[in-house]
């Protein structure tokens, strides 16, 4: 699951891993994303947010999901983060990436959580 409110990065982060032979579904609305999530807990084992949002950011998403699916992998990205890293261990954030995030290294970061 992909989750960002900028329609043109959601929609490059699905290109991107869709062509590198992963299957994703991207929201735009982090509410819905985490009202689809609830209704199919099991069928993500990736979920890759923003953390600035309107509505639930991506730590306030990771956090709910972690209550529904503690063993989620969760990579967050972000211009600027500002949860602590005690507070990211605790809700599961496996990677933290730095907008703009490089391709080469979201790649990487899947593949190393994903394998």
């Amino acid at each position: 699951m992909i989750v960002d409110d900028e329609l043109s990065l959601a929609e490059y982060l699905d290109v991107l891993l869709t062509e590198n032979g992963y299957q994703t579904k991207f929201f735009i609305d982090s509410e819905k994303a985490l009202q689809e999530f609830e209704l199919m807990p099991g069928g993500y084992d990736l979920i890759i947010t923003d953390q600035s949002m309107p509505k639930i950011t991506g730590s306030e998403m990771a956090e709910k999901i972690m209550q529904i699916q503690p063993k989620l992998l969760i990579i967050i990205y972000s211009g600027n983060l500002s949860c602590s890293d005690d507070f990211l261990n605790r809700i599961n954030v496996r990677k933290v990436l730095q907008k703009p995030v490089a391709a080469s290294e979201l790649l990487d970061a899947l593949k190393k959580y994903l394998s």
